[in-house]
């Protein structure tokens, strides 16, 4: 991944970042049930909050150019 822009669409990934700094080589597909046990925990971490203002969307660079072009 090497980004910080989160992509629900993307495939799970997962590195072992002691032996693999860089992160080339996704390791999800070999421990399928860490990378979908921590995918849940990222998605479930998202709440909703009771001041209004607050309530960003994920990607609001993304967002605010989607609907600069509408």
């Amino acid at each position: 991944m090497n980004s910080m822009i989160y992509d629900p669409n993307s495939p799970l990934e997962l590195y072992d970042l002691s032996a693999d700094s860089k992160e080339e080589c996704n390791i999800a597909g070999q421990h399928v049930e860490v990378a979908t046990e921590l995918d849940a925990l990222i998605k479930g971490a998202r709440t909703v909050s009771p001041v209004e203002k607050f309530n960003f969307p994920l990607n609001p660079w993304r967002d605010k150019s989607a609907m600069a072009h509408e």
